[in-house]
């Protein structure tokens, strides 16, 4: 049997302790609580995967307790039992209503309480597979999307290096067949037997000479030589930067340079933003954290992309270029960036929603609503870190996400909810 942890709540000691017994004989891990309050507290920070939840208690009722604990994003899924002698309909009923999933009347039967809790056990374990199963799913639709998005710009990216290598292959060429005229020139001089067949071969290559400007050659074949080895360069950084956010995710995280990381992820999205904004980058030198490097990728991309379209809605028509300002330093036990851009910032009535899936203020087709979910996701739940942002309308955007140095699986960090998050400019660091 798997071991759970379920959570009791009742204000008789006796009770309690009856419960306990049962749970521990079925070889769960428990905890419990005599007064509603306490046991949301401890819930918040550590939710169990099961409440055994008593209805009248002092100062806040079990169906109180319940409909706090579903209010709660993160403990909204969490099954609840009610407990109670009272038996009457209408008592069952507003268990039902406020986000119960069962009701025992007391006294217990060890039988009906060991039935009842494995079965609501099984069915969230059941439950967390189909999630995990969706989730693996929705990351790898957003990573396809996020391609998508990127192809045709990658596309052109690369058309531009492979236009001059294409150029300067030809001209070396063409330059190839010059000088090859002059070696066999040369050549031919080089065996001559005598001096009247030195003569003549010497007058062949006058002519030779006169249509190849050796002087120019030697000036121009070394930079093409360098131009087309710049060519690849470039192609091969696209490649590899495209491989590393399409690549569909290790595992386990890897210890990676978040200066290569953002690189990767400005590079793979400069035809979002090369034509209405300027990238600078401020890094803090050797900054190396534990990650799932692909995955942390993606999110810079998506963040990157974000923000030229909101300063393509304000230069629009202009002419004119903002700035995405990516910088990365140490805080703590956290690697910090922050990507700023100067767009139009995000209105007040949408701030409370960023973060929810599917929520996006973008055009029809242009946006599935799913980058800001996916940067939650992967910086708060994979990787057990955080994010937050301040905005000015009119002024721009800054997105602040904290990665931990460490391995997420080797901390006890407790990830606040992205609506604890959503601040302004002046609780910003000290929320984080």
């Amino acid at each position: 049997m798997t071991q759970s942890y379920v959570m009791i709540v009742d204000d008789n000691p006796t009770n309690l302790k009856l419960l306990e017994d049962m749970l521990l004989q079925q070889g769960h891990e428990v905890r419990s609580f005599p007064l509603g309050r306490l046991a949301l507290a401890a819930a918040t920070q550590h939710p169990p995967d099961l409440i055994l939840l008593d209805i009248t208690m002092p100062e806040m009722s079990g169906f109180e307790v319940c409909e706090r604990l579903k209010a709660d994003k993160k403990l909204g899924e969490i099954p609840v039992i009610f407990l109670s002698a009272l038996n009457e309909t209408q008592d069952k009923v507003r268990a039902f209503v406020s986000g119960g999933v069962d009701y025992i009347t007391k006294p217990f039967e060890f039988g009906e309480v060991e039935a009842r809790v494995e079965t609501h056990l099984q069915l969230r374990r059941a439950h967390q597979v189909e999630r995990d199963l969706l989730e693996r799913q929705l990351s790898q639709a957003r990573r396809l999307e996020l391609i998508g998005q990127l192809a045709a710009g990658v596309i052109h990216e690369i058309n531009t290096p492979v236009q001059f290598i294409g150029d300067n292959g030809k001209f070396l060429e063409d330059s190839f067949r010059d000088l090859f005229t002059v070696l066999q020139c040369s050549e031919k001089i080089a065996s001559s037997k005598n001096d009247e067949e030195l003569s003549a071969r010497l007058a062949e290559l006058g002519p030779v000479l006169k249509n190849v400007d050796i002087d120019y050659l030697c000036e121009e074949i070394p930079q093409a030589i360098g131009q087309l080895l710049e060519g690849v360069d470039t192609i091969a950084r696209i490649v590899g930067s495209m491989k590393e956010i399409s690549h569909p995710g290790q595992e386990k995280e890897t210890m990676a340079e978040i200066r290569r990381i953002i690189e990767n992820a400005v590079l793979v999205s400069r035809s979002e933003w090369k034509y209405c904004a300027e990238v600078t980058t401020d890094f803090e030198p050797d900054l190396t954290v534990s990650c799932l490097a692909g995955e942390l990728t993606q999110v810079i991309v998506n963040l990157t992309v974000n923000a030229a379209h909101a300063i393509s809605d304000v230069v629009k028509g202009t002419g004119a270029k903002g700035t995405i300002t990516i910088s990365t330093r140490r805080n703590g036990s956290f690697a910090e960036i922050r990507i700023e851009d100067t767009g139009t910032g995000i209105p007040e009535a949408t701030r409370q929603h960023v973060f929810d899936p599917f929520f996006t203020t973008k055009d029809v087709g242009k946006g599935t609503g799913q980058g800001l979910a996916l940067a939650h996701s992967v910086i708060v739940q994979k990787h057990g870190g955080k994010v937050a942002f301040e905005t000015e309308m009119g002024v721009g955007t800054t997105f602040v996400i904290q990665v931990p140095l460490e391995s997420s699986e080797s901390l006890d960090v407790l990830s606040p909810g992205p609506e604890s998050l959503r601040i302004s400019p002046a609780a910003l660091h000290a929320s984080l």
